[in-house]
């Protein structure tokens, strides 16, 4: 590798390039280069993941710089389990134990599952329900933990968590409507929200309030929807982000039980 002045020099160039790309730097990235890039709002991405000891505690760097993390295993999933890490030197077998406290560990937002042909298959198939558990938590998660609408005042409170393990990395549009029974939209509650990217932490709540000044339909449901735009909502197009609750509609906008 060239020095570590020209490795920053170059990091500088692509950072001054890219406005608006999330840019990652290689595993090979440490110390003072890695510093450097994370100031530069360069996150890290690590192909050593589960069999190299330490590695997800690098990525906790980027995490608490306020930066996605993103990882891949170091080998393929069925080749993981044939090592042991009780050989100096070895790569640390897989475990179910181990790939859980590795991806919490890192604070995961994005995850290159496997890269062998039939290893995702096999992997998905011998550990479902795990898989299933882990993907509610990577990166960010959001829940509706309270929904309270009051007719004397045309008013929705709610209270939202954010369930994974990290922030969403993207601004998001919280967008609360009267619909019919279908998700289609009968009226706007309020005004759109932004939620700029990072500042819903992982495992805190935020309230959020919309005021309706208008009568109100005869008819209605109350439905939530989450844009990575404001623009996709005023332009009619269907949520893109989803609630982790059940009553999500086919166009993706969660109906709210009364």
């Amino acid at each position: 590798m060239p020095s570590d002045d020209i490795l920053k020099d170059m990091i500088k160039h692509y950072a001054s390039v890219f406005k608006k790309t999330q840019l990652v730097l290689p595993s090979n990235g440490f110390g003072d280069v890695y510093s450097y890039a994370l100031s530069l709002g360069v996150t890290k991405r690590d192909d050593g993941f589960i069999g190299i000891p330490g590695r997800d505690d690098t990525l906790q760097r980027a995490y608490r710089a306020n930066l996605p993390t993103i990882a891949e295993n170091i080998a393929g999933y069925a080749t993981m389990l044939t090592y042991n890490d009780l050989i100096p030197g070895g790569n640390r077998k897989w475990t179910p134990e181990l790939w859980e406290q590795s991806i919490r560990n890192a604070h995961l937002t994005y995850y290159v599952l496997d890269q062998d042909n039939d290893c995702g298959y096999r992997f998905y198939q011998e550990n479902k329900a795990l898989a299933d558990k882990m993907s509610k938590i990577l990166g960010y998660n959001f829940t509706v933990a309270k929904a309270e609408f009051s007719t004397h005042t045309n008013t929705l409170n709610l209270t939202i968590k954010n369930t994974g393990l990290a922030p969403c990395f993207f601004d998001v549009y919280l967008v609360a409507e009267f619909t019919d029974n279908t998700g289609e939209t009968l009226a706007q509650i309020g005004e759109t929200i932004r939620i700029p990217k990072g500042t819903f932490k992982d495992d805190t709540s935020q309230d959020f309030s919309f005021k309706f000044n208008a009568e109100l339909p005869s008819e209605y449901q109350i439905a939530l929807s989450l844009y990575e735009s404001e623009d996709a909502y005023t332009k009619g197009k269907n949520p893109t982000v989803r609630f982790d609750n059940e009553g999500i509609a086919e166009n993706n906008k969660l109906l709210l039980k009364r």
